[in-house]
């Protein structure tokens, strides 16, 4: 299972058919496992628990136990239980626990996931995996069920104070529309519009826009009498160049820009994460020349306009060029100013420092300098 992703592989178990459950293991094995787990947990010393010790005898975000719905209120509370006391391997059993109840596809434990996407606390470094792993099984409880209270949960989480939440629950609310191939309904398409046009955030604004697409909806384009404003460097140099770009012009049009920016040859693959990071699918985007899967595999440089990004002052992404030297360009929107003239964009409007090479360098053996390709 991957762990920022984990709807599609709960919706594979919750459709295998007859002939295929014995690869799940039944429901009476359930109330077994917590009675080890919580066995086991009460055997610790006082203070935080060693849970890889015990590992063995409980349940693990890999096993594919189902539990029955008394078992899973069971889980519920002994996953509270061992939040508050934590120790060594405890987001294993979490998680484990997480999956179980998740599998269980009980709308009675809506306000359990709910619950969870308030629950942090200081360097609790899964909070986000909780949150998605939430958000994952209400849009599992909208799909399976066609349960009303796991979408209305769904749209309320995209009133949520972080932006983390927002953004999740705008892309888990189009999975669960998508998935089934439900039609929205108005009020749920007005919150996501609202979302993405009037979120401060860009993850979410991103996200809202990209339900949007999903479900076949418009996407909000950005005003059209503005200009983006965009730094761009190679990451661990100091050289900059500056573009200014139109909301009109493609992710394609600004690798264009950024090539030309540095004199580099354009002629390899590469793609942009607007997140800032390369491990989220949910916010990259290719160019045409990949073979690409996730969220956005439909998606392509060519076609995306930077207009409908949701682009905000301050945010940075990625632009992550040939896929095997591996050059990670910074991307930072340092403005979105009005449209002064009608000259040609994209274009360099400052720039800053020698560029650094393409190529590294090495000397043959007539010791002449010679280009790495």
């Amino acid at each position: 299972m991957r762990d920022d992703e984990p709807l599609d592989t709960w919706l594979f178990w919750a459709n295998l058919s007859a002939e295929q459950m014995p690869r799940i293991r039944p429901q009476d094995e359930g109330r077994p496992a917590l009675e080890r787990l919580a066995q086991a947990f009460s055997d610790q010393p006082e203070g935080k628990v060693n849970f890889d010790k015990i590992r063995g005898t409980i349940p693990s975000r890999y096993s594919t136990v189902r539990l029955r719905a008394d078992d899973a209120a069971e889980a519920q509370r002994i996953f509270f239980t061992i939040w508050e006391r934590g120790g060594t391997g405890v987001n294993h059993v979490m998680d484990g626990l997480l999956q179980g109840v998740a599998l269980a596809m009980q709308t009675t434990s809506i306000p359990f996931w709910t619950q969870l996407l308030d629950l942090s606390r200081p360097r609790d470094q899964s909070t986000t995996r909780r949150r998605s792993w939430a958000l994952a099984a209400l849009a599992l409880l909208a799909i399976v069920k066609d349960d009303a209270s796991a979408y209305a949960a769904l749209a309320e989480a995209m009133t949520h104070s972080h932006e983390q939440v927002r953004a999740l629950a705008a892309f888990y609310l189009g999975r669960a529309y998508a998935a089934p191939e439900r039609s929205i309904p108005a009020p749920a398409e007005a919150a996501l519009r609202d979302l993405a046009t009037h979120d401060r955030s860009f993850i979410a604004r991103f996200q809202a826009r990209q339900t949007l697409r999903l479900v076949g909806r418009s996407v909000p384009h950005d005003v059209r009498d503005q200009v983006y404003v965009l730094k761009a460097h190679l990451r661990g140099d100091r050289a900059t160049r500056t573009i200014a770009i139109l909301p009109d012009n493609t992710l394609a049009a600004l690798h264009d820009a950024i090539q030309g920016a540095f004199g580099w040859d354009a002629d390899h693959l590469y793609s942009f994460h607007m997140s800032g990071g390369r491990d989220d699918q949910r916010y990259v985007i290719h160019c045409p020349e990949l073979d690409a899967d996730g969220a956005l595999a439909d998606l392509e440089t060519t076609s995306v306009e930077i207009g409908t990004l949701g682009l905000v002052p301050k945010h940075q992404f990625m632009y992550f060029f040939d896929y095997g030297d591996n050059h990670e360009f910074i991307i930072t929107v340092l403005s979105i100013e009005p449209h002064a003239d009608g000259g040609i964009y994209p274009r360099v409007v400052e720039t800053k420092g020698k560029a650094p090479a393409q190529y590294s360098s090495y000397e043959d053996e007539d010791g002449k300098e010679s280009d790495t390709w």
